[in-house]
């Protein structure tokens, strides 16, 4: 025992222990105790009886206070140990080798006051904790109400903020915003980063792109401050002032333009963007589950940019309340000429690079057939740099790699059923978000004639 102990802290793995339930004692151990939220970690747990069956318990808050959580059953090899990255998960919340799996599955707890809840980190210069304990035999959430009696076995912490990151408010002009400044003397390359029908900036996101090197915006464009209360209703010419408010500031690497990171309205609103800003504005932007079409109203410079094309909407009543919405746009999609007429013209510029990130499960859009159409007017332009990364069993909120999914998200003070199915949520958001940061860094790194 005392031999394992010294291994661990020569491998820098951190740990505690207690007593388990009935028998035995356990060590979880973390190669980490302060991580990035993207960013996966090794797990052991040693001391253990041979072929014993544990239930390993993970947990986390929210910045509400909603808990997420998530159980797993593992049996424990001849010597007393399991090594998440090689062992499987016999049961619980998910099956199979998933090293990352305590994190990647969590779920809203039934403990929670409300039934349907989003993992939100509001404030990233905040860390959070993530609290594991072991119990003896396989339990499920609703056997163990009484899990969080004693303390829990490894706590470790996850953060947005790199070392040296810098958040500054930002209040000029019209721009209301947070700009997140990585280490170093610069000047990065400019990101910004819009949410979709979130009022206000998911300031996590751009927290994370800074994390990996770019300066990045959380822009604000409806809900909070002064701004337009209405979703619906956008004013490209805001977006055109924060594009020029990167390009000049003095940190961001503003020679060939700036890059869009942005989900859902957000993500047509770059497009639109994209579609009229003056050349070497905008170089590149990743779009996750957008669409090329407003169906709200688009400006700039007085002028709509699409016309509304709002979707029929099919309302599907789900269970506790949730609201199953199917989106259809009313148009015949075998004509690219009629579809150019009424979508955003952003496959005309040819200089910007497009990533567009689908899930094929987006329970809030019928995203994958949207992605047919933008690739056909990609095609048509004969768009020379354009990529798509279709997800099969992904929802409409991909996020970073490691976050819980989230297939009921509150919206306009409604359920909406956002989609997505595990484990194929959880592995979409592994293989997706660094092939976003890849393009974003690409893209900006290299120097268009």
């Amino acid at each position: 025992m005392m031999m394992l102990k010294r291994i661990l802290r020569t491998s820098n793995m951190r740990c505690f222990t207690t007593s388990l339930s009935r028998n035995g004692s356990g060590i979880i151990s973390a190669n980490k105790e302060l991580s990035m939220a993207d960013e996966p970690i090794n797990l052991e747990i040693s001391d253990l009886h041979p072929k014993q069956k544990i239930t390993l318990h993970s947990a986390v808050r929210s910045s509400n206070s909603a808990l997420f959580e998530c159980f797993s059953h593992y049996i424990a090899n001849e010597n007393g140990r399991i090594f998440l990255d090689k062992h499987e998960s016999c049961g619980g919340y998910y099956k199979g080798i998933e090293p990352m799996g305590p994190l990647s599955f969590m779920r809203p707890s039934n403990l929670n006051k409300r039934k349907h809840e989003r993992f939100l980190i509001k404030d990233p210069t905040k860390t959070f904790k993530v609290d594991f304990r072991v119990f003896d035999g396989f339990l499920e959430d609703t056997s163990q109400q009484n899990r969080f009696d004693t303390e829990p076995h490894l706590s470790i912490t996850r953060t947005y903020m790199a070392e040296g990151v810098k958040e500054y408010p930002i209040w000029q002009g019209n721009v209301r915003a947070s700009l997140y400044i990585p280490s170093g003397n610069g000047p990065f390359p400019g990101v910004i980063s819009m949410s979709g029908g979130y009022p206000g900036a998911m300031k996590y996101k751009a927290a994370l792109l800074a994390s990996h090197g770019f300066a990045s915006l959380a822009l604000k464009y409806y809900g909070e401050d002064d701004l337009n209360q209405e979703l619906l209703f956008t004013d490209v010419g805001y977006i055109e002032e924060a594009v020029n408010f990167m390009i000049n500031h003095p940190m961001v690497d503003g020679t060939n333009g700036i890059g869009f990171s942005v989900n859902c309205y957000g993500a047509t609103v770059a497009l639109a963007a994209a579609s009229v800003l003056p050349k070497g504005r905008i170089r590149c932007i990743a779009s996750t589950n957008g669409w090329p079409f407003p169906y709200g109203i688009i400006h700039y410079k007085g002028e709509r940019l699409a016309p509304n094309f709002p979707p029929r909407l099919n309302i599907y009543p789900g269970e506790n309340g949730v609201q199953n919405f199917e989106f259809r746009y009313c148009f015949d999609t075998s004509n690219f000429e009629a579809v150019k007429d009424i979508s955003l013209q952003f496959f005309n510029q040819h200089q910007i690079s497009y990533l567009f990130v689908v899930g094929s499960d987006d329970g809030y859009f019928p995203s994958a057939f949207l992605c047919d159409v933008t690739k056909s007017l990609l095609e048509d332009a004969n768009h020379p740099d354009y990529d798509m990364i279709y997800l099969e069993g992904a929802g409409h909120l991909i996020e970073h790699s490691y976050y819980p999914l989230a297939a009921v998200a509150l919206t306009w003070n409604e359920l909406h059923f956002t989609g997505g199915r595990q484990p194929f949520h959880s592995l979409a958001q592994i293989n997706s978000w660094p092939k976003i940061l890849s393009f974003l860094y690409s893209k900006l790194r290299t120097r268009v004639s």
